[in-house]
């Protein structure tokens, strides 16, 4: 339902604190389309590798750009 309230658009760039396995990241990737961004910051770094081995298989990689942090460190 979260995701379906923000009408993410093509184009558009969106940043998902706690992306946890992922799931949610995936659909927002799709969502903005070669010309946007889905940025994606989690304190797990297990997490971010069970993201990035999913955004490879679903072919969206070059639209996901994932961290590993605290987000209540952000730069």
């Amino acid at each position: 339902m979260a995701l379906a309230s923000l009408s993410i658009q093509n184009g558009e760039t969106v940043v998902e604190i706690g992306f946890g396995p992922g799931y949610c990241l995936k659909r927002i990737a799709q969502s903005v389309g070669h010309k946007g961004k889905a940025y994606g910051i989690d304190i797990s770094p297990g997490m971010l590798e069970v993201t990035k081995r999913r955004s490879e298989k679903a072919q969206l990689i070059d639209r996901v750009e994932l961290y590993c942090g605290d987000a209540a460190k952000l730069p």
